[in-house]
């Protein structure tokens, strides 16, 4: 239709452009949206005649399989809309690696300042730490300290033959060996 000129037909053409923009960077974290998209008429029948557009395009973008507020977790207790330009971001952030690799992804969250990512490949965990804009690997975690990755590897392979129930208990009972990580005595077993 390269005749017709209305605000309707601006408004799809521009969220196609906008997707389109977003797909040729290449990158896997770029993420392009159209958030509002209102169109104004005289009648009811009558053509569109200007139209109201938001574009958020943002270069990186990111959703973690899962992510923990731990330190941070009284900050936001209440909190129904987390906003990281106000609130902290988790203590941990942790990526299933089956199909994808979040190493990629790394960069991303040391902006948003992540203190630690944990990565699970299916077979291993792997914990890195935050140092200034990048992540190394460490054999403990920071947040919660005397957990290490090999523990939580050993209950997810004890929970897939023995079950979730008695890999849980006997999770905690290695919890309550470790210093700094004590179960919660509140809960039972």
């Amino acid at each position: 239709m390269p005749r017709r000129h209305d605000a309707f037909l601006a408004a799809a053409e521009i969220s196609l452009a906008v997707e389109s923009a977003a797909k040729s960077t290449g990158a896997i974290d770029t993420v392009a949206t159209v958030g509002v998209c209102d169109v104004f008429t005289r009648r009811f029948v009558e053509f569109h005649l200007r139209l109201c557009i938001e574009i958020d395009a943002q270069p990186q973008g990111l959703e973690p399989d899962c992510c923990y507020y731990v330190t941070n977790a009284g900050r936001i207790i209440g909190i129904k809309r987390i906003d990281l330009d106000v609130d902290p971001p988790p203590d941990i952030a942790v990526e299933i690696d089956i199909t994808n690799d979040s190493l990629s992804k790394f960069h991303i969250y040391a902006a948003l300042e992540v203190p630690e990512i944990w990565r699970y490949d299916g077979e291993n965990f792997q914990f890195y730490q935050r140092a200034g804009a990048s992540y190394h690997k460490t054999a403990e975690s920071s947040v919660l300290p005397g957990l290490k990755p090999q523990m939580l590897a050993s209950a997810l392979e004890q929970s897939k033959t023995e079950g979730q129930t008695a890999a849980l208990a006997a999770f905690r009972k290695t919890l309550t060996g470790v210093s700094g990580l004590r179960d919660d005595p509140r809960r039972s077993s």
